[in-house]
């Protein structure tokens, strides 16, 4: 990334990333994800000393981030952080309830998850976004090695919001395959630490 791209990205607003990024911008894509790796951190640091591993968390909680990106709309109001603050819950809270009723853990021994989650701070420190620039980049290019090129379509296609008949469609593959392409593509991001 050149000094120009650098000061382009940390002028820009979330929002104004967000876009770009759903117009291909690879960039910005990577420039949202730096800013919000913290914020991801955070969201999931209150379910330590679980019996869930931060770093699966974590990962759960990127993918909701991803999908923030990719299914942003402004014309529904809301800010871009808040629309990710939401799907980063749900994807992480998602994970946790099936990993409960898995368990069958009976519900007067279970904590609120709204008790967890907590706000992170808004300013960083100039080395904690180069950090988290650098580990965006590196997240990025971990998912195009461990993806194939069926799972990494099928699993930003979905990300994107398509639904699995649509994705088949364009694609030209069976709802099926669609459906095995993205449980192989979960199953990797979980066991890889990007």
């Amino acid at each position: 990334m050149s000094q120009g791209q650098v000061t382009v990205i940390e002028q820009a607003t979330d929002e104004q990333l967000a876009l770009s990024a759903q117009r291909g911008d690879d960039v910005c894509r990577v420039g949202l994800i730096g800013r919000y790796i913290p914020l991801v951190k955070a969201r999931v640091s209150g379910y330590a000393g679980s019996d869930f591993e931060p770093e699966d968390l974590a990962q759960e909680g990127m993918i909701g981030l991803m999908e923030a990106i990719d299914r942003y709309d402004p014309s529904r109001g809301a800010s871009f952080r808040t629309f990710a603050l939401v799907c980063i819950d749900r994807s992480v809270i998602s994970v946790v309830r099936s990993a409960l009723a898995a368990k069958k853990i009976p519900a007067a021994t279970r904590v609120s998850l709204d008790e967890f989650l907590l706000e992170p701070a808004d300013e960083n420190t100039p080395e904690e976004i180069v950090v988290t620039q650098d580990t965006a980049r590196h997240m990025a290019s971990r998912l195009k090695d461990v993806l194939s090129g069926l799972e990494h379509r099928v699993f930003f296609l979905y990300l994107g919001g398509c639904e699995y008949d649509d994705i088949a469609k364009r694609l030209q593959i069976s709802p099926k395959a669609v459906d095995n392409a993205l449980c192989r593509a979960r199953s990797k991001i979980r066991k890889v630490k990007l």
